[in-house]
């Protein structure tokens, strides 16, 4: 049996020490849950230079939410995760989600790839960021002495 507690068959669990358990947490919450963050800002970078198709508006939407997406995943994955970060990229996708209705994106019939692909990055950066911060909680809640989480 390994470190992580991983056993000689491959199997893979939750280490059972609590030191290896935040090692664990913490490696699931940087690296992992950063890799669809980092392909949903990397679809809204190339994907208005791809399909030069719907309005110009939506277009740099994509492109800006898209580049500053790029720079807090980098910054997630470089530094490590916080709390902030989760919620710029929650916010960040929230806006995704509403920026095609917002923004009039519905009344063009050639955008509705650009539609698809805002709402469904949006949902990817939202689905995320709430993993990422119910492991920080998690995370947290492991830190703190056992009497402390008892008195809640």
């Amino acid at each position: 049996m390994g470190a992580y507690g991983h056993s000689a068959y491959g199997h893979n669990h939750v280490p059972r020490d609590r030191a290896a358990r935040r090692e664990f947490r913490s490696a699931v919450h940087d690296q992992l849950l950063s890799l669809p963050m980092l392909l949903a800002a990397v679809a809204l970078v190339l994907g208005p230079m791809v399909s030069q198709a719907g309005p110009k508006d939506a277009q740099m939407n994509e492109l800006i939410v898209g580049i500053a997406l790029l720079f807090v995943v980098g910054r997630r994955l470089y530094r490590g995760s916080s709390a902030r970060s989760d919620l710029v990229v929650g916010g960040l996708g929230a806006w995704m989600i509403a920026a095609p209705f917002l923004l009039g994106l519905q009344n063009t019939a050639i955008a509705e790839g650009n539609k698809i692909l805002d709402v469904t990055a949006g949902i990817v950066l939202v689905l995320a960021a709430a993993a990422s911060l119910m492991t920080i909680r998690g995370n947290r809640d492991q830190q703190r002495p056992e009497h402390a989480r008892t008195t809640r």
